[in-house]
């Protein structure tokens, strides 16, 4: 017998997580009922077959959706009539049925699905309050496709042929964040060779230690490859036709020309957005509301943070009161328990406020977010170090002889020598190879090594739950000889898994860009672990991926790492600063003339000449970014040529009639019957 094939499953939840059928109202099972009613109908409605089935747990159902063959056709059409409305070539993108990739079907399939009726979809999304008990809509892993993935992505060196077999399997969100990682990787041989050399001469003398020349030639590298990755994804838009905005039509529907309504694929109003609501209101709200919190929220971060630091870095090196043996843990406890927390409340309120700017489609609402979140995270990341290199190191004694006087930690004045005994020159560069090196290995075990872990607990906790409390039964699974009760097993295992983020991993990559740019001068070595530990992402990515998470959706056609592109530039221009005043104040230290920070007896002097670097800096970047693209710029996209394939047919309109899978499978439901026995336990 021939196992079902669903092009996607809905996680229905009836009971929200940590509650029991005892504290829940019957009214809200006698919702969940009509919902679930609604959930099918609309869905057999569309055309597609649907069918439920009981979860691991009592109150967690799940809905199978597939769209018949006989239809595909008809959906593919009303696809190309959207791009023929919006103007965009209908090349390759958009294919036809027997052409149809497993990735173009399921985001075919999803969009259909989720898409508002004005973007010819059935309007089923979760973030509306009449479909609140849908908890996710996911595809399922193919197991054959990830094995053979796994082996050849290991065993043979990342090619492009194996990238765009990715884009065919899960879309051109995950392909393009492999080949951004696998031409970023490559780029990286060249600051990995710099900082070895660096490296090597800086042991034998330290005049070699924050050398201007590396730091030139690292922002030189930065640059380069910032530039060429943005002109290879407008030479990638102008061939897939994509290149601008592409908005479809208003009142599209009210035409009576048009054989089907079109299917909005390219930009998909969200199921939130208000109509009506102008621009100006838009970004007014983005202004003045968005803009003063995100910066809001940095400054509390930056307080919080800059008073650990001061507890770690200063307090702790002259406390001798009680429990002065167990102070110096008391920073990394509260770096621990308020930091993580305060950034997770921060970002569930900038969710909100992203919520109310009212984007129109996923893209605008995406991006925003993404760079909210970025700055938060950019300030956890970066901070501390610029705190060592531009606070601690240049006026660490002041501080020390400060704080030791203020708090009474220090009795009778000490002597300026025996202050700076108490500092540590070499923190920054612990700092850093703790980041490259021990960070990136804890971040790669958090990955891979974690998941498996809390498998073996789950699994443990599991069989004790067996013996002392009587688990939900699937008929199903009394035939454990029979392969779809095997295959429904799986299926649960799986829709345990967390989804995938992508940008997680962009984030960590960009986090760590971050770093080399701004501070690999303070330890030449980064460039070199970064380059080790991106050979080994590439593939612990992919088995996280294939393995710990569910299969993501493909959601767009657009080959673009999109708002981590503005994070790239700034932190190149960030690193053209730093690095500026990075070899003004250090350069030289330790050797025979000394840096220009030992010959300053005035803190405003010093910091006057260090702003005045940066500022320098800043503008020798800007004219270094005009060259480089404008060569990249020449070198790659003049000779590209888009042919206007915009008058081409969209082909011809297969509907077919309505289809209804003959499988015994798809007429079995039991999705009901686990809410009634959950509204009889209530």
């Amino acid at each position: 017998m021939a196992l079902p094939e669903p092009d996607l499953v809905i996680l229905f939840r009836v009971l929200p997580a940590g509650t029991t059928p005892s504290t829940i109202k019957k009214q809200k099972i006698d919702n969940a009922t009509a919902q679930y009613n609604r959930l099918l109908q609309t869905l057999k409605t569309g055309r597609l077959n649907a069918v439920g089935r009981r979860g691991e747990e009592l109150g967690i159902s799940w809905s199978l959706s597939r769209l018949p063959e006989t239809l595909l056709g008809a959906l593919v059409y009303a696809e190309r009539h959207a791009f023929k409305l919006a103007r965009i070539p209908l090349n390759a993108k958009s294919p036809a049925p027997s052409d149809l990739t497993a990735a173009d079907r399921i985001r075919l399939v999803y969009t259909y699905i989720t898409a508002v009726p004005q973007d010819g979809g059935l309007g089923i999304a979760k973030e509306l309050p009449e479909w609140d008990c849908i908890e996710s809509i996911t595809a399922l892993q193919s197991q054959h496709y990830n094995s053979l993935w796994l082996q050849e992505w290991t065993t043979h060196r990342v090619s492009l042929t194996q990238v765009t077999s990715l884009s065919k399997h899960f879309g051109a969100q995950v392909a393009t964040y492999f080949s951004f990682l696998s031409w970023y990787t490559t780029f990286l041989h060249f600051p990995a060779l710099l900082g070895g050399i660096f490296f090597i001469l800086s042991r034998s003398d330290r005049y070699w230690l924050y050398h201007p020349l590396y730091s030139t030639l690292i922002v030189v590298w930065g640059t380069v490859w910032v530039q060429w990755w943005s002109v290879q994804e407008k030479k990638q838009e102008i061939q897939d036709g994509f290149a601008g905005d592409h908005p479809m039509p208003k009142n599209v529907l009210d035409r009576r020309d048009l054989p089907i309504t079109p299917l909005n694929t390219t930009q998909p109003r969200l199921a939130t957005y208000h109509e009506g609501d102008q621009w100006y209101h838009r970004e007014g709200r983005v202004l003045l509301v968005g803009a003063p919190s995100v910066l809001a929220f940095i400054v509390m971060l930056g307080g919080l943070l800059t008073s650990i630091f001061l507890l770690e870095a200063f307090v702790a090196q002259i406390y001798s009161g009680p429990g002065a043996q167990v102070f110096p843990l008391v920073p990394t406890i509260l770096f621990s328990l308020l930091v993580p927390n305060f950034v997770k409340l921060s970002t569930k309120f900038l969710e909100g406020m992203t919520q109310r700017e009212n984007h129109r489609t996923r893209k605008g609402w995406d991006r925003s977010m993404a760079l909210k979140v970025w700055a938060l995270n950019a300030t956890v990341a970066y901070l501390g170090l610029c705190l060592s290199a531009f606070v601690y190191i240049p006026f660490g004694d002041s501080i020390l002889d400060h704080l030791g006087s203020r708090l009474g930690l220090i009795q009778e004045a000490a002597a300026s020598s025996d202050l700076k005994a108490k500092l540590n020159p070499e923190r920054l560069q612990n700092q850093m190879f703790a980041i490259t090196v021990t960070q990136q290995i804890v971040n790669t075990f958090m990955e891979i090594g974690l998941p498996w872990v809390m498998k073996g607990v789950d699994i443990a906790r599991g069989k004790v739950a067996k013996r002392t409390d009587k688990k939900l039964s699937h008929e199903d699974e009394k035939k454990s000889e029979g392969p779809e009760a095997k295959w429904l097993v799986e299926v649960r295992e799986e829709l345990k898994k967390p989804a995938y983020d992508v940008g997680t991993d962009y984030s960590e990559m960009v986090t760590q860009y971050g770093h080399l740019l701004l501070f690999s001068a303070v330890w030449p070595l980064a460039p070199v672990m970064a380059l080790v530990n991106n050979i080994v992402e590439l593939r612990s990515d992919a088995y996280k991926l294939s393995t710990h998470h569910r299969r993501p959706i493909p959601t767009t056609l657009r080959q673009t790492i999109g708002p981590w592109l503005t994070s790239l530039e700034v932190l190149t221009w960030l690193g053209s600063c730093v690095n500026g005043a990075l070899c003004y104040l250090f350069w030289g230290a330790g050797t025979a003339t000394g840096s220009h920070l030992s010959r300053y007896t005035s803190h405003k002097s010093v910091l006057r000449s260090a702003l005045l670097s940066a500022a320098l800096a800043s503008h020798g970047y800007f004219v270094l970014r005009y060259i480089i693209r404008r060569i990249i710029w020449r070198a790659v996209l003049i000779s590209s040529e888009l042919g206007d394939n915009i008058g081409e047919d969209v082909g011809e309109c297969w509907t077919g009639e309505k289809s209804v899978s003959d499988s015994e499978f798809w007429h079995r439901d039991e999705g009901l019957d686990d809410i009634a026995r959950l509204k009889k336990d209530a």
